[in-house]
């Protein structure tokens, strides 16, 4: 059975705020081959306090004076943006991709039925947003990021207890050696290839 490894172009918040960079990034994922172009989807206030400062890097990298909700705030993708982006995506024949990191993004990005949910490693132990995603019977990409193999197993707990029906697991390379712990202990979770990824083998729900 020949297999198709789909390419995410991560566009980010590499827009800086700006629709027409944005539209931009949509255009280079798509003359690069990409399958997918990746953003992100958050309200800003719901992520960060007036008083939170920033990192060390972002200091680093942008304005040390600007705080930590002021940079979100100017990197927020506002909603009306995303049909947008989804229709320029269709028009160049590119999937539209993205990752909430609040409980009402990911409500946003739900009711634009999409054919996929990315959740960002910093999430994968935020079970309530597993929860909610699943639930509503989104496809879901997990990455994993530095999480620990105990970290990875609550996860895909959480998902094991809804009507989840598919998910893709992105897998970091220090994870590589515990590959087959992962499936001695999660036999329900099969790797598909050596690229890193493996993939919920879950039973479609009983109908009621």
């Amino acid at each position: 059975m020949t297999r198709h490894t789909l390419i995410i172009a991560e566009a980010g918040v590499n827009h800086d705020g700006s629709l027409d960079k944005a539209l931009a990034l949509v255009d280079a994922a798509a003359d690069a081959g990409a399958d997918i172009v990746k953003f992100q989807t958050f309200n800003a206030k719901a992520l960060a306090g007036g008083a939170a400062k920033k990192a060390g890097y972002q200091r680093r990298t942008t304005d040390a004076a600007e705080s930590q909700l002021a940079m979100l705030e100017r990197l927020e993708l506002p909603q009306a943006a995303h049909h947008t982006l989804i229709a320029r995506a269709e028009e160049r024949g590119i999937a539209f991709l993205s990752t909430p990191f609040d409980d009402a993004s990911l409500a946003f990005l739900l009711s634009l039925e999409l054919p996929r949910i990315k959740i960002g490693s910093g999430d994968l132990t935020n079970a309530p947003l597993l929860h909610a995603a699943a639930r509503a019977g989104a496809t879901l990409i997990l990455s994993t990021g530095m999480a620990t193999l105990s970290e990875i197993e609550e996860a895909l707990g959480v998902l094991a207890r809804t009507a989840m029906r598919s998910a893709t697991m992105l897998r970091a390379s220090h994870l590589s050696a515990q590959r087959g712990a992962i499936r001695q202990r999660a036999p329900r979770w099969r790797g598909t290839s050596a690229c890193s990824i493996a993939r919920p083998n879950i039973p479609a729900p009983s109908p009621m």
